[in-house]
């Protein structure tokens, strides 16, 4: 089995991508990405190094998948920001 290792940056611009307007395909796409590799990092299924952000999230998202992440994040931008 060839294990291929490489490294993923997540900018400060990914963590507000939920909180975007979600009817644009590309915007709810990069999205769901961000949260599953976020999800998958949780999960300690992939490589991290540096800050452990894994053991920071692991109990405030511990029992919640990716779309029920999505979808807090959808419901929070709903009920802060103003309606368009």
């Amino acid at each position: 089995m060839i294990v291929q290792k490489f490294k993923i940056y997540l900018d400060n611009c990914c963590y507000n991508r939920p909180y975007d307007d979600q009817t644009q395909l590309r915007i709810e796409l990069e999205t769901k990405a961000k949260l599953f590799i976020q999800q998958q990092i949780i999960e300690d299924k992939i490589f991290k190094e540096s800050f452990d952000y894994t053991k920071w999230q692991r109990d405030l998202y511990s029992d919640m998948t990716v779309d029920e992440l999505f979808d807090a994040a959808s419901n929070w931008k709903k009920a802060v920001l103003p309606q368009e």
